[in-house]
């Protein structure tokens, strides 16, 4: 079974908080923007193990408001199989929500 790292981050935007979560390690940071203050700190990271056929790769992101260069995206060949517009890949937030409501992707201790 594959296994896919994903890191963890906080971010506090003034009064507002949440998680990011990446494939690449982020970078701690604090500044302020049009005077809000914004931070983002590293949580942890933790990784997924999944089923056969899903793959970390960099692929092209583009969207409808044109290309946005490389990404790291994770390959779904479920979701691919089942579809008819190409080729099908998750973002990070996409496969740690998979870990906590399927029994398929498993958080496995880091080592």
């Amino acid at each position: 079974m594959p296994q896919i790292a994903v890191h963890v981050a906080q971010i506090d935007y003034g009064p507002c908080s949440g998680y990011v979560y990446s494939f690449d390690s982020p970078k701690e940071t604090q500044s302020n923007v049009n005077g809000v203050p914004i931070r983002v700190q590293i949580v942890t990271k933790i990784t997924v193990s999944t089923p056969e056929g899903y793959v970390l790769e960099t692929v092209n992101n583009a969207s409808p408001h044109g290309d946005q260069g490389e990404e790291r995206m994770v390959f779904d060949p479920h979701e691919t199989e089942r579809g008819t517009s190409g080729r099908f890949y998750m973002r990070a937030a996409r496969l740690v929500e998979r870990m906590r409501n399927s029994n398929v992707f498993i958080q496995v201790p880091n080592s």
